[in-house]
């Protein structure tokens, strides 16, 4: 049985996501650190943060699966 939707949803809220723009690429950028680094990209920021929820709630699920959330230097609580 896979992680909960209150689990994954609990360590997404509490990841830190990262907007910002990219002056090479002429858009702005997201990432979400520890989880993962630059992921995404969008004319708007809220085109970012839409597509960066959506990567960050997946590896949220795929690292409670793995067991791997306390290696990745998530915040206490996030279990």
């Amino acid at each position: 049985m896979g992680p909960s939707k209150s689990q994954v949803g609990k360590i997404a809220k509490r990841s830190p996501k990262i907007i910002e723009w990219s002056d090479a690429d002429h858009c702005y950028v997201g990432s979400a650190p520890p989880l993962i680094g630059q992921c995404c990209h969008g004319q708007t920021e809220a085109d970012v943060l839409a597509k960066l929820q959506v990567i960050v709630e997946e590896w949220s699920g795929n690292l409670i699966a793995e067991d791997r959330i306390g290696r990745m230097g998530m915040p206490p609580g996030t279990r």
